[in-house]
């Protein structure tokens, strides 16, 4: 399988809301660079981050453009789409709030699967998007 066709496999699979196949696409140390936040390494804790993530948003990744470079590395620029369920860290009241997000996701991939994920958006702007709501 090609980079491209993982990047793709992942998309997908986050547009079904499907963590078993996100995960399925990394690799047991995966190291998960969170925009403007920390590292998160190893599957497990991807996973509960995923999970986080969905007790509390509900996103769609559009207008989708892949990038290939040197092998072992691809990238994806996409368009989120989502709402607000519940309040998270934040602190900001969670009220179904619509929002839209560029986001771009850098990616390494060893033996077929990502070891290192980097996902950044302009946080800031989310977030004005939430308190505007």
């Amino acid at each position: 399988m090609s980079e491209t066709d993982l990047m793709r496999d992942y998309i997908d699979a986050f547009n079904r809301r499907d963590l078993d196949g996100m995960t399925a696409c990394l690799s047991e140390n995966v190291a998960h660079h969170i925009s403007e936040g920390g590292v998160v390494y190893g599957r497990v804790a991807y996973r509960a981050y995923l999970d986080h993530m969905l007790e509390h948003y509900r996103d769609e990744a559009r207008d989708v453009t892949l990038f290939t470079g040197p092998p072992g590395r691809v990238a994806a620029e996409l368009v989120l789409h989502g709402r607000y369920l519940k309040e998270d860290d934040s602190g900001i009241p969670a009220k179904g709030q619509a929002y839209r997000v560029p986001v771009a996701i850098l990616a390494e991939v060893d033996g077929g699967l990502f070891s290192r994920m980097t996902i950044h958006y302009n946080l800031s702007d989310w977030q004005r998007q939430l308190r505007k709501g």
